[in-house]
């Protein structure tokens, strides 16, 4: 995921839906009590990042307070029930659903916080993260 080119195209009051697969999923759970890696983090595969609903909101409050905020959270898609339950269960507990969606508002100006972050937190990447200023 790439946020900064999302923020800075971004205008002001503008909105960013943003769905993840969530590795909390009542599915992956299961899955990890019998040693069986997340499906939504599979080496093999393009889904190599994991991400929940705290790790998200911590990450835009962390690092985009100044710039947007997290407005609505949904779930999607409940394995292994039919669509009908599905869509309930989802409903009702969005945060073991398979996959979480974000309505991110734009509320100011981005100043590239997010390539600045691994500097400023001293994080390690091997991870293209801009040009940033000293």
């Amino acid at each position: 995921m790439d946020k900064s080119r999302d923020f800075r195209c971004l205008k002001i009051g503008g909105i960013l839906y943003l769905g993840v697969p969530n590795v909390t999923s009542l599915h992956n759970r299961i899955l990890m009590l019998f040693g069986y890696h997340p499906t939504c983090a599979n080496t093999l595969s393009a889904h190599v990042r994991i991400f929940s609903k705290r790790d998200i909101f911590q990450f835009y409050y962390t690092i985009g307070k100044s710039f947007c905020k997290i407005e609505q959270f949904y779930g999607s898609q409940f394995y292994p029930f039919p669509r009908p339950i599905a869509r309930i269960l989802s409903k009702h507990f969005p945060t073991i659903a398979v996959t979480n969606f974000y309505v991110i508002r734009k509320t100011g100006k981005y100043n590239g916080e997010f390539l600045k972050w691994p500097k400023y937190a001293k994080l390690e990447t091997n991870f293209y993260i801009g040009k940033t200023s000293r």
